[in-house]
């Protein structure tokens, strides 16, 4: 007998602004070459998505079905992710973007099958 896993998501509204590992790697490479500074520099990706944003654009390429649920983040912690802590618009962009990786580019998954249902945007399990 084989039985059905639920496969479970992260959703939510915490900001993040994920970045090619590969530009991060470059951009060390070229620090370490460079002359010794004294500064920190920042990258980020090109665009800030939230969390369920990113989870709906993995659950898309990768053709899963998958059931994204909010991702209760309380406290100072929750706080600052909610408020961007983790984005930095005005760093240098870098790379494509999270969407780009998967050959997606940055739309709407609209498409969504009977198992791959979407709470993150206030409904819940016995809403859908």
């Amino acid at each position: 007998v084989r039985t059905a896993a639920l496969r479970l998501l992260p959703g939510g509204s915490s900001k993040f602004q994920p970045v090619d590992a590969s530009e991060v790697g470059s951009r060390l490479a070229g620090i370490a070459r460079g002359p010794a500074r004294n500064a920190a520099e920042e990258i980020a990706g090109p665009e800030v998505a939230t969390l369920g944003e990113l989870s709906r654009t993995w659950r898309a390429a990768r053709r899963r079905r998958c059931v994204i649920a909010p991702l209760p983040l309380i406290g100072k912690t929750g706080r600052a992710l909610k408020g961007g802590a983790l984005t930095a618009p005005a760093a240098a962009k870098a790379g494509p973007g999270f969407g780009a990786v998967f050959g997606q580019g940055r739309r709407r998954h609209e498409e969504r099958g009977q198992n791959e249902r979407d709470w993150s945007h206030g409904g819940s399990p016995e809403a859908n």
